[in-house]
């Protein structure tokens, strides 16, 4: 099915939750009326990879929750080998239904005082170590990244990729793992 209209995203989720309970399988495409591109890859029911740009997983839920109206269109012969993630469908319907959602970061700032949330101390760590790397647009690119995810691994590989050269995102995802004392997944 495509739609040619703007089409609210409300009404995208439940054209989603129908896919879900004929439990079919396909790729939803995504293009909002502010140009962000979106994949809801949907395997015999089950929401099992959400993609936009670079991005996989909970970083695309944000994406996801800022758009108001899109146009769409769900392809069954499309089902593009994918990184699956492990966000269960029932969480992603209810963040995008505006619940706050209830999906436990796998790593937890220490001493945050927000559970999941990012102490002060981490986010400068964070910007440091980045601003060695991409120099004093750190700030903005750190900015965005700290609105879409609390979880430090999740954080750590989408900063790594907004380093365009390979050896240079080498050298930021080993120190930055060094200082926030993430053990290798």
């Amino acid at each position: 099915m495509a739609q040619a209209e703007w089409t609210p995203l409300s009404k995208i989720v439940e054209f989603i939750k129908q896919l879900c309970a004929e439990r079919r399988t396909g790729t939803l495409f995504l293009v909002s009326d502010e140009n962000y591109m979106a994949q809801v890859l949907i395997d015999g029911g089950d929401i099992v990879s959400l993609m936009h740009r670079n991005r996989r997983g909970l970083d695309v839920l944000a994406v996801l929750g800022k758009i108001k109206y899109a146009k769409f269109r769900f392809d069954e012969a499309f089902v593009a080998p994918s990184e699956r993630h492990n966000l269960p469908t029932q969480a992603i319907f209810d963040y995008l239904g505006g619940a706050a959602p209830k999906i436990a970061p796998s790593v937890v700032a220490p001493g945050s005082s927000v559970p999941g949330g990012l102490t002060a101390e981490v986010r400068t760590t964070i910007q440091k170590v980045l601003t060695k790397y991409i120099g004093p647009m750190a700030e903005i690119v750190c900015a965005d990244h700290f609105e879409r995810t609390t979880d430090l691994r999740v954080l750590a590989r989408a900063l790594t990729d907004e380093i365009p050269d390979q050896g240079e995102a080498a050298k930021f995802a080993a120190e930055i793992a060094k200082a926030l004392n993430l053990a290798p997944a």
